[in-house]
């Protein structure tokens, strides 16, 4: 349930850190997410709801790094416009609040006090999948 990831501070390193946001004309979320996770430089890739389909985390040393990533992201089928930010700084959240926002959504979501799940939010493939077979 909790997840510890490690990452190389990459601003001491000398390297800058930022998101692109993909927008589709094509609705291939899966696929062209998949193809932006091996372009170089991208960290992370996730798909969205709301404003922009695909936002990825990634890193560059320079401008000409920059432009390469994001003509490698234009270049993929389907892709329409993908915007960039730059990480200036990250500010820590305290854990204390991390945990009592967790806390909250399991206390109140109905999902997680299902005695037949074993504490284990039901996902929304699984419940899709059981309807089906019903």
């Amino acid at each position: 349930m909790v997840a510890l990831e490690y990452q190389p501070n990459f601003k001491l390193l000398g390297m800058k850190k930022g998101l692109l946001h993909t927008y589709l004309r094509d609705g291939q979320l899966k696929k062209t997410a998949e193809k932006i996770s091996k372009i170089d430089g991208i960290l992370s890739v996730t798909i969205h709801v709301g404003n922009s389909d695909i936002v990825s985390e990634f890193i560059y040393d320079n401008s000409e790094e920059l432009v390469d990533i994001i003509a490698a992201i234009k270049q993929i089928e389907g892709s329409e416009q993908v915007v960039w930010s730059e990480e200036v700084f990250k500010l820590l959240t305290h854990k204390q609040n991390v945990m009592k926002s967790f806390h909250k959504y399991w206390k109140e979501n109905t999902n997680y006090n299902n005695n037949n799940n074993n504490g284990i939010r039901k996902n929304y493939n699984n419940n899709k999948n059981k309807n089906k077979q019903q």
